[in-house]
């Protein structure tokens, strides 16, 4: 059985192996934080603790599913939170990762992004 921080640095480095995702330390937080151009999507609280912004509908879909909790002081803008207690929960959480939507205002368009989702195609954008 691997330990705590054996588990978190494997799920921080699972994250980071996505495309175009970045990690920034305290960014406003005081946890591990997961950036996609400028904007954040998901951060971890502690070892295992995620806190992941999905999409309403993504959002709703896998809380009705049973697969997260509601996220305790930000619900509203889309955060479900999910608990990596063992390895075997590891690869339930990227699954939520990778379906993360960035929701973006034509003033928060970043220079060539790009998310991966297992239910949708590889999405991609480009501002020059």
């Amino acid at each position: 059985m691997k330990s705590q921080t054996t588990l978190h640095q494997e799920l921080r480095q699972r994250i980071l192996n996505l495309p175009g995702v970045t990690e920034r330390k305290n960014a406003g937080i005081d946890e591990d934080a997961f950036f996609v151009g400028r904007t954040m999507f998901m951060h971890i609280h502690g070892h295992g603790h995620c806190d992941i912004q999905l999409s309403k509908s993504d959002q709703e879909r896998v809380l009705a599913e049973g697969k997260t909790r509601t996220h305790r002081w930000a619900p509203e803008a889309g955060y479900v939170t999910f608990v990596v207690n063992n390895e075997k929960d590891l690869e339930p959480a990227m699954d939520l990762i990778r379906i993360h939507t960035v929701v973006l205002s034509p003033s928060r368009l970043f220079r060539d992004w790009s998310i991966i989702s297992p239910t949708r195609t590889v999405i991609t954008r480009s501002r020059s």
